[in-house]
């Protein structure tokens, strides 16, 4: 789905895994307006809490995006020069000249 809207991979699957995250948080809500409050203090509740916290930490995004900026950070992406340069032209008007190397 991130390839179709142009989205980076890690992009996708951060955006991905905030939705989950904020649907599994709208059904632990109801579990709560269901229940009512204390839910999770039951034996029944205790189990479901801590499966919802398991669940929550695979997907915890945050092991994802610092793989990614290391992978950033090791390759060489610095720019040496000036990436636009203004030409003068012979008639007299300007052109904007990009420095693809």
């Amino acid at each position: 789905m991130s390839q179709m809207r142009d989205l980076p991979p890690i992009a996708g699957a951060i955006i991905w895994a905030r939705q989950i995250e904020r649907q599994m948080q709208t059904y632990m809500k109801r579990v709560e307006d269901v229940l009512g409050k204390g839910w999770e203090h039951y034996a029944e509740g205790q189990k479901l809490q801590s499966e919802s916290l398991a669940f929550r930490k695979k997907l915890d995004t945050r092991p994802a995006f610092d793989a990614w900026l290391q992978d950033i950070n090791r390759r060489n992406m610095g720019v040496g020069g000036r990436l636009f340069e203004i030409v003068r032209l012979r008639g007299g008007g300007f052109q904007l000249a990009v420095n693809f190397d």
